[in-house]
């Protein structure tokens, strides 16, 4: 199944990443984002279950926090393996938000409009800001 976010996709700015909650256990860094979801590469042990019971994800940049943002998970694949420390499976995972406040809301705004490098379109490639 592809990502089905209709939205503009951001590329984050290096650095950015995401962390699952309530276990914490997953995190990585942030691929792309759009008002309605985000995409992100994140590390696990292969004895760890892939298939998350997590319920929130957290965006992180340098001092900004973005916590609590509730989603479904649209994708989550395997893309490769390795040794990354403890984490031996790289996953990526296609999300989309859901419930979100006015507040979060806001916040995802104040995220792509500062945050982030260059409006993406998938259909024609990268393109600057309109």
């Amino acid at each position: 199944m592809g990502d089905l976010r209709r939205c503009d996709r951001y590329l984050p700015k290096r650095g950015a990443y995401i962390v699952f909650s309530p276990s914490f256990t997953r995190r990585g860094p942030l691929i792309n984002i759009s008002r309605e979801g985000l995409s992100c590469i994140y590390y696990v042990n292969d004895t760890l279950d892939a298939r998350s019971l997590d319920t929130c994800v957290n965006i992180r940049y340098g001092n900004f926090f973005l916590g609590s943002l509730p989603f479904r998970i649209i994708s989550d694949k395997r893309i490769g393996t390795g040794r990354f420390g403890p984490f031996k499976m790289v996953r990526q995972r296609s999300l989309i938000f859901e419930a979100l406040s006015v507040g979060q809301v806001v916040q995802v705004d104040y995220f792509i409009q500062n945050f982030t490098r260059l409006k993406y379109d998938f259909l024609e490639g990268p393109s600057a800001y309109r």
